[in-house]
């Protein structure tokens, strides 16, 4: 198959993004609109030859500039979400620092206003949904970040999705920001923290430990299972942006890219641009170089737009009208609140029995049972009721029946059958 035949499959795979920044991911149309000047991508885009965090961070100094008034803003915000939309993204969280669009003439209320009028203007013309996640900046100091967090609180739930910790964190450690999501929690916003992008695990720990509901990056853990382990086991949704990270020496090469190592560990992860232009990516790119690299396959790509649709900080409501916009499913409301729900009362049962097959294997104390030409049964009837019991939806004893068979915890090849215990000398 061709790679032209390949980015047309993975161009039509309807797609969520959880993790790019606004500055770092304007149009050189709306910065050359919003400047009134010529701009060479070498203005924008970091040099093959970045070294660090740090130097590819300088790059996001022309993109700010361009976010100091109320136009600006809502230009560039419609330009990104149009953009993004020709890739089929049909969900996207954008994140970017308020504070620093801060001026004589400009207030939280009218930065936010400004974003949110732009990113629904687009909505409007070509369906991809959004919401805003507001970052604090490591190099700001308490008192300037709670300041945005307060001034952001309004649009919180309308509009606003969550909070981000943002910036260099090898010379701002997590350890330092403790207070900040305390106050985080007081203000009801869920967060997300970039952490373990420059090579410290020990970030991810502690940002697992104020709260995070998701880390940015996270590479850091790449071989340390017990941290890995860390984040499955508390639903960390892990945000990897595989361009980004080459660039910055987060990794050397894709194909040492762990995200095959945090699959296989039941991570959940996620796959996103981190900065469009100053990456020169798109979420498109960063699939088919993964794929490229032998890391992941198509089925891994389904996999990680789920991981996306649970992690991300939409509403259930919003998640539903994801999942109703994929022409791959039965549009059916009611089935589509009963798979939101019931993944989470799986996820329960995980926590509760350490895994759902710990689960089911219970009722029969590890053993297979062998019989035939039935559609339920006495111990279909009772798992049935348990998770109806839990709160799940549409899981009557014929389908559970069915998902018995399936897993193996029931034998029903009937003696006919090559896959027969007997026909296959067990």
């Amino acid at each position: 198959m061709s790679q032209t035949v390949r980015n047309n499959l993975i161009r039509e795979l309807p797609k969520l993004e959880l993790h790019c920044h606004l500055d770092g991911s304007l149009t050189q149309k709306s910065i050359e609109e919003i400047m009134e000047r010529p701009v060479v991508l070498s203005e924008l885009q970091v040099e093959p030859d970045c070294r660090n965090l740090a130097e590819y961070l300088q790059k996001f100094d022309l993109p700010i500039q361009c976010l100091q008034t109320r136009e600006g803003i809502k230009k560039a915000s419609k330009e990104f979400l149009l953009d993004v939309a020709k890739e089929n993204v049909r969900y996207m969280e954008v994140r970017f620092a308020p504070t620093c669009s801060i001026n004589d003439h400009m207030t939280y209320r009218d930065v936010m206003e400004a974003t949110l009028d732009g990113l629904e203007e687009a909505r409007k013309e070509c369906g991809t949904y959004y919401n805003v996640i507001v970052c604090c900046m490591r190099h700001f100091d308490l008192e300037t970040n709670l300041a945005m967090l307060k001034g952001c609180r309004e649009f919180l739930g309308a509009g606003v999705c969550a909070a981000d910790l943002a910036g260099d964190e090898t010379s701002w450690p997590m350890n330092q920001f403790r207070e900040l999501f305390r106050e985080a929690k007081k203000l009801d916003y869920p967060y997300t923290i970039h952490a373990g992008e420059c090579g410290n695990v020990q970030n991810i720990i502690d940002a697992v430990d104020a709260g995070a509901a998701r880390v940015g990056h996270g590479v850091a853990m790449k071989g340390f299972q017990e941290v890995q382990k860390l984040c499955r086991d508390h639903h960390i949704g892990v945000e990897i942006c595989p361009t980004s990270n080459l660039q910055t020496r987060a990794v050397s090469t894709l194909k040492e890219y762990p995200i095959r190592e945090f699959l296989d560990n039941g991570v959940m992860v996620t796959v996103n641009t981190d900065n469009r232009t100053v990456s020169g990516t798109n979420l498109i790119q960063e699939l088919s170089s993964l794929e490229n690299a032998g890391v992941i396959a198509e089925p891994e790509m389904i996999l990680l737009m789920e991981h996306a649709l649970e992690a991300a900080f939409a509403d259930d409501a919003e998640k539903q009208e994801q999942l109703m916009q994929d022409p791959g499913i039965i549009r059916n409301r009611r089935k589509i609140a009963a798979a939101v729900n019931n993944a989470r009362i799986f996820r329960d049962i995980q926590d509760s029995y350490g895994s759902f097959a710990d689960y089911l294997w219970g009722w029969t104390a590890g053993e297979v049972i062998v019989e035939s030409g039935i559609s339920s049964s006495a111990l279909s009837d009772a798992i049935s009721a348990d998770l109806k019991q839990r709160g799940m939806k549409f899981v009557g004893t014929t389908i559970i029946y069915a998902y018995l068979q399936a897993v193996g915890v029931i034998d029903a090849h009937e003696e006919s059958c090559a896959w027969n215990r007997k026909n296959k000398g067990e």
